[in-house]
């Protein structure tokens, strides 16, 4: 089974590493892609088992980072210049064998030159890159796997789809959404029938009467009444004039307008007095109310026959 191989420095680029690994076993199978730290067993011979994948490597993938170059050891030694380091190792291995080596360069690294590197790893600074930045991650990551399918002489696997039950299918989520939409309308539809019922209802009901206004009855007493003897005295009633039952007619000012004339002392209000108005009044002095004198007045109309408190005028004398 052809491998890609991935070569990378933990202190660099572990990180990347890791992330470009679960993305390759995404698109192949999982033993075709190896990264050490998760295929190595605990107890195993590591150099062992980097020479043993590489025999069977079709590609080797090189992670460089920033500092891939110049990381030095607890010596003070770059790590390169070992001809021990496993990196170099690796690299120099799949040079020597002819094996298709593609640097991925990732955190803004640039290509090694070729004067920087060990004789037998000169070669790597002809290699074409990919490019893994934050703006072309995803062009670059496609670009990897393209070219990793030429080397392998197959094709990536096609992503599994998910199995979607028969009642989440597209016709049967139509069927749901028409279903609750029915369901809704008819509830609407309830809901404005009960509102216009009780539209219809209170409609239908009485209105509630309003307080009637008293209306003289002439039928009971067929003299004249004190209205009819108001409205007779015409536009300029005299300061004051005798009449047949002895009552005294009197002018007055409004002095605090709107001044209330009342159905009966205290009772409920039928017109009002909106200026300093002079009407004709007259005492009725079996009427009192709160220690005070109310006196009739014919104000509010010819049929209306009412009633003012003394505070809200003056006597024209």
């Amino acid at each position: 089974m052809k491998k890609a191989f991935i070569s990378y420095r933990r202190q660099d680029t572990e990180g990347y590493a890791h992330s470009l690994y679960d993305r390759l076993r995404m698109n192949f199978n999982n033993r075709q892609i190896f990264m050490d730290v998760d295929d190595i067993k605990p107890g195993e011979d590591f150099v062992k088992i980097l020479q043993d994948n590489l025999k069977d490597c079709a590609v080797l993938i090189v992670v460089i980072g920033k500092q891939w170059l110049d990381i030095k050891n607890s010596r003070g030694q770059r790590r390169l210049d070992n001809s021990a380091d496993f990196v170099r190792i690796e690299v120099a291995t799949a040079l020597e064998r002819g094996i298709p080596v593609i640097p991925v360069l990732v955190n803004g690294a640039t290509m090694p030159v070729s004067e920087a590197l060990p004789d037998n790893l000169k070669a790597l600074s002809q290699r074409h890159a990919v490019v893994l930045t934050g703006v072309s991650y995803e062009h670059g990551i496609e670009q990897l796997v393209s070219s990793i399918e030429r080397y392998f002489g197959t094709k990536r696997r096609s992503r599994q789809t998910a199995h979607v039950p028969w009642y989440k299918g597209g016709f049967f989520k139509f069927i749901w959404i028409s279903l609750l939409s029915s369901f809704f309308g008819i509830l609407t539809l309830a809901a404005i029938s009960v509102l216009i019922e009780e539209e219809e209802s209170a409609q239908d009901r009485p209105s509630p009467q309003q307080p009637t206004q008293a209306i003289p009855d002439t039928d009971r007493n067929p003299q004249p009444t004190v209205a009819e003897k108001i409205q007779q005295l015409q536009s300029a009633p005299p300061t004051s004039i005798e009449t047949d039952d002895d009552d005294i007619f009197q002018l007055a000012k409004v002095m605090d307008p709107p001044s209330n004339i009342r159905l009966e002392p205290n009772g409920d209000i039928i017109c009002q007095a909106t200026s300093s108005s002079v009407i004709t009044i007259i005492r009725i002095p079996e009427i009192a109310s709160n220690g005070g004198k109310w006196y009739g007045t014919n104000f509010c109309g010819e049929d209306y026959f009412g009633f003012i408190h003394e505070s809200q005028i003056r006597l024209r004398k």
